[in-house]
């Protein structure tokens, strides 16, 4: 387990590491002191507690830029105020922590991000007679050419052989296949237009003109039902 604690005022960072060292004896926990610091990371790990109120890059609109990168990572806010609780859900935000910050508020927030991480589905291939165990969340997009499947991932790429028709099947909800050699994550989309949808990385993917109004009906749909 990988938690990262951002915030400008360091004695709040080192006492709430000092919590979930003491309760979470083999989790690696990253301290940050900005919002800056935080998204020059290469990876986002598991939890992330985010000050609100910092100068320069606030944890608003460094939880936004996380969101381009992440969907999945658990974002717990922590704030002095209130005021800012319906801006949160705007980045799908896990938990909102008002300072001071009790110990069971900590370790209820982390016990049910793990739990919800725990519940995460994965996709079983075999690539060169080995097993292979992928997570759906970490599937950005897959592409097909002569039966061979190209999985594009947030940790590389991975080929196999098998059907689109299947790995869309298997995929389901949260998934749309956009074309005919194409399937996208849907909590991976950034924007679309008529041609194209713009996923991570800006990486761009052809939409089908026959399929172009059943994604935008299940891209919102995603949007309402939240980044689950």
């Amino acid at each position: 387990m990988k938690i990262i604690l951002c915030d400008d005022d360091p004695n709040t960072t080192r006492e709430i590491r000092c919590r979930i060292s003491s309760r979470y004896k083999g989790a690696e926990v990253v301290e940050c002191k900005s919002g800056q610091e935080l998204l020059s990371l290469l990876d986002f790990g598991d939890i992330i507690f985010l000050d609100i109120e910092m100068p320069g890059l606030d944890g608003l609109e460094t939880a936004r830029r996380i969101r381009l990168r992440d969907r999945k990572v658990s974002i717990i806010f922590l704030t002095g105020f209130t005021d800012k609780v319906f801006e949160a859900f705007e980045v799908e935000a896990f938990r909102y922590l008002v300072k001071p910050v009790k110990d069971e508020e900590i370790y209820d927030a982390i016990s049910k991000a793990m739990e919800r991480k725990s519940s995460e589905k994965f996709l079983s291939i075999e690539i060169h007679g080995r097993p292979l165990e992928i997570q759906f969340s970490k599937i950005i997009y897959a592409e097909v050419f002569n039966r061979i499947i190209r999985l594009h991932t947030k940790t590389g790429e991975r080929e196999y052989y098998g059907r689109l028709s299947d790995l869309e099947k298997e995929l389901g909800k949260g998934f749309f296949r956009c074309h005919r050699s194409f399937l996208v994550n849907l909590s991976y989309v950034r924007s679309y237009d008529a041609s194209d949808v713009l996923l991570l990385d800006d990486v761009r993917v052809p939409l089908s003109r026959k399929k172009y109004s059943s994604f935008v009906r299940a891209y919102i749909d995603r949007i309402k039902g939240g980044y689950e």
